[in-house]
């Protein structure tokens, strides 16, 4: 088994820009690490038990996105024309706005969910079984840092 935190997984399964004045999941480009680490081209035994792990992400990131989302609407109010939650009046994730107490107490629901442990079926990909002149594509090191619970020395 994988085990990881909720917020391990985000981060594997979302491309992260660090931009300054962001303070949630960041924003999303040109795909995830994990999708490049699915798309390395490896020995059969390791492409299907990957093909397992990522059934098994997408579960958890789907049970993620439904927790989330019933935090927003304990704890914001959705602005319908928008299409957005808001907390304490505004979208505070882009505000210079201080937090006030609903957007604190989402905050504070978030990162519990966020360090909950989950288990993936599986282990690790063993660095090894990348290592061959065969294989095609590449791991960047902000990659491998977060795809760290995927794989071992």
């Amino acid at each position: 088994m994988i085990k990881l935190t909720v917020k391990q997984l985000i981060d594997a399964t979302t491309r992260k820009i660090p931009l300054a004045g962001t303070i949630q999941d960041g924003m999303v480009q040109n795909g995830s690490a994990i999708d490049r680490l699915y798309a390395l081209e490896k020995p059969i035994h390791v492409a299907w038990a990957n093909r397992k792990q990522a059934a098994a992400c997408n579960e958890e990131l789907k049970h993620y996105h439904e927790k989330r989302l019933a935090l927003c609407e304990k704890h914001g109010t959705k602005n319908e024309k928008l299409n957005i939650y808001e907390f304490d009046g505004c979208n505070s994730e882009f505000s210079a706005k201080s937090p006030g107490p609903q957007k604190k107490a989402f905050d504070a629901a978030l990162v519990e969910l966020w360090n909950q442990e989950i288990e993936l079926p599986g282990r690790p990909i063993k660095i090894s079984e990348l290592s061959s002149s065969d294989l095609t594509g590449s791991l960047s090191e902000f990659d491998c840092q977060l795809l760290e619970p995927f794989l071992e020395d």
